[in-house]
């Protein structure tokens, strides 16, 4: 009588691989989105009033917005040069008073990155919802 073998093979290797390739993809997926909804809130402001998304003027702060894919679960969204000014712009700044006693300085708070995040919630967690398999 002739022997029979069974091979056994774990892909889960594999699929693991997979798993961490379509999360990545997800996140970035995320993250270029939130990025792309500041953007256009930058983009779509005219001269601001505090409370408002500041307004276009040098063109810095949309040139900054940005995101890094930090490993394989998290993106970091933000600012980077030349949009060192960005959370002056977001919180606002309290008035500073000069050596020769005179005020200046002083920014209103206008929040655009907060809200933004806030608006865009709801389309990030539809992302994270997608099966993972939509990713690979």
């Amino acid at each position: 009588m002739n022997a029979m073998a069974v091979e056994y093979r774990n892909h889960m290797k594999e699929i693991m691989k997979d798993v961490y390739k379509a999360e990545k993809k997800r996140v970035a997926a995320a993250a270029k989105l939130v990025t792309k909804a500041v953007k256009d809130k930058l983009k779509n402001s005219a001269t601001s009033k505090p409370g408002q998304p500041p307004g276009k003027q040098s063109g810095r702060l949309l040139k900054g917005v940005g995101y890094r894919i930090d490993g394989v679960d998290s993106a970091l969204v933000g600012f980077r040069a030349p949009a060192h000014h960005a959370h002056l712009l977001e919180f606002g700044t309290r008035e500073r008073v000069r050596k020769d006693g005179k005020k200046s300085g002083h920014v209103a708070p206008r929040p655009f990155f907060v809200p933004t995040l806030k608006e865009q919630a709801d389309n990030v967690r539809k992302i994270f919802m997608e099966p993972w398999t939509d990713y690979v």
